[in-house]
């Protein structure tokens, strides 16, 4: 196994520090690309989140602990009870994998990482309850508070993306990595060009 030395992001969180748009869309855009090679793979991750993202000494993006991947067609055993599909970190839930639904895609890692873009740029959660079936139940019911993103003076884009990944109805997010990859790519090369170059 590659040894990887570094810090994971909830770390950085951990010690108080929040990520500029630019950081945090650019670290979005290499998990969303890791996550488009396991999809070529026909593989789901299930547990997108600060805990599982890491930044190498040389700046690099690294995805790690694939401990609930599980194939995207991977066949269930027929006594199985559908609670036992609802894996993963319980604050970065998708509202499907909170039900328990078994036929989880790579939306699902999108909205998880989603999430991660929330708590990369606002330095908190989304939803936070007293118990973890309080959280479950906000990530299927609750729709996510627009005042705690402007308050934090958080861009339009910035803002659209978060929405987007975090629909609560899958067909609403972006339907691949590939697809989130270009729109932010988009995005940001749109910004660049519209900055202020001043004259030599």
């Amino acid at each position: 196994m590659e040894l990887v030395r570094g810090k994971t992001l909830l770390e950085h969180l951990n010690a108080k520090k929040t990520f500029g748009e630019d950081a945090a869309l650019a670290i979005i855009v290499d998990v969303a690309k890791a996550l488009d090679y396991l999809r070529s793979r026909g593989i789901v991750h299930r547990d997108i989140k600060p805990g599982n993202l890491m930044i190498g000494e040389a700046g690099e993006v690294k995805l790690i602990d694939l401990g609930f991947a599980q194939k995207q067609d991977e066949a269930r055993a027929a006594d199985k009870k559908p609670s036992d599909s609802t894996v993963g970190t319980v604050h970065y839930l998708s509202p499907e994998q909170a039900r328990g639904e078994e036929d989880l895609d790579v939306r699902s890692d999108i909205y998880a990482l989603g999430v991660t873009l929330f708590h990369l740029t606002v330095g908190d959660l989304p939803f936070r309850g007293d118990a973890p079936s309080e959280v479950v139940r906000k990530h299927v019911l609750e729709e996510l508070s627009s005042p705690a993103l402007k308050s934090r003076g958080i861009s339009p884009h910035l803002h659209y993306f978060i929405q987007k990944m975090m629909a609560k109805e899958r067909e609403i997010r972006y339907e691949s990595p590939q697809a989130l990859v270009r729109d932010i790519e988009k995005t940001v090369a749109g910004k660049k060009s519209l900055e202020f170059k001043p004259r030599r």
